[in-house]
């Protein structure tokens, strides 16, 4: 649509008068907002998209015919313009499922399928908002940089907890440790310990260890380990990643999908209002 095919003087004053900007200024302002919006309704109904480029050319010719209606003082425009879209598009999907009478009773209370379909398109349109941001959440965090997509992923996405990213995102190491006897302190944290055995042996010997958490207060990994026997050992284990790195990773990470989403959550709350 073209704005300036519809319009005569009179009324373009008056819709100045009533909004205080021109009807070009909104036009080009929320025409792609309003489509998006009403594509998303059209595609739950399984309408095409043709259907929602009608609705949405329709809602603006609404808008500006029926201007005398709004009053900026009680909504903003646009709230007033997407409330015009959602109704002609409800409108719509109604027409198409027509076959079906939404006054009559379902039970004896006297509910009718017009009852139920209010409050599912209620229900749906919170669903339709929290679909929409989770998918531009995931297209989002896709598009991060390690080590933020990493982290951002196994936490939001997998819901993974801190100590199992760290884990996982460790790596194998080897180191020789000897032993009286009784407690030993490792020489950094373990995940788990893979392999033990005796430097000075055959590596078929049986050893009777324990691994020991620290100071579980800091720590949710081994720090020591008790042996029943003195000895060399070489140990193989994984050392996981930094708890306080994975923690600062994810928080960045987080700030960073709140800045680059924060304009289109805007932008779905405001036509939902």
């Amino acid at each position: 649509m073209e704005s300036n095919e519809i319009f005569f003087p009179e009324r373009e004053l008056l819709f100045k008068e009533r909004t205080g900007k021109d009807f070009n200024f909104f036009y080009k302002k929320y025409y792609p907002k309003l489509l998006y919006y009403t594509s998303k309704m059209a595609q739950s109904a399984k309408l095409d998209n043709t259907t929602a480029e009608d609705v949405t050319t329709d809602a603006f010719l609404t808008a500006f015919e029926k201007i005398e209606k709004y009053h900026k003082d009680k909504s903003q425009f646009s709230t007033w313009l997407f409330t015009i879209g959602k109704n002609l598009m409800l409108q719509v999907i109604k027409n198409e499922q027509k076959t079906l009478s939404l006054d009559v009773p379902v039970d004896e209370e006297g509910t009718t399928m017009k009852d139920f379909l209010e409050e599912e398109e209620s229900d749906q349109h919170i669903h339709d908002l929290t679909q929409m941001k989770a998918d531009i959440m995931l297209e989002k965090i896709s598009q991060l940089k390690n080590p933020y997509k990493q982290v951002i992923e196994m936490r939001e996405i997998k819901k993974m907890v801190y100590k199992d990213i760290a884990s996982d995102l460790g790596e194998d190491v080897e180191f020789n440790l000897s032993s009286g006897g009784g407690l030993t302190e490792l020489p950094e944290e373990i995940v788990e310990l893979s392999e033990i055995y005796s430097i000075v042996t055959d590596n078929g010997e049986e050893i009777d260890f324990t691994p020991v958490e620290g100071d579980t207060k800091k720590t949710p990994f081994y720090t020591q380990i008790y042996f029943f026997n003195q000895g060399d050992y070489r140990i193989k284990g994984r050392k996981p990643k930094s708890l306080s790195t994975i923690k600062s990773q994810i928080r960045n990470g987080r700030k960073l999908l709140i800045t680059q989403t924060e304009n289109q959550f805007h932008m779905l709350d405001d036509m939902y209002v």
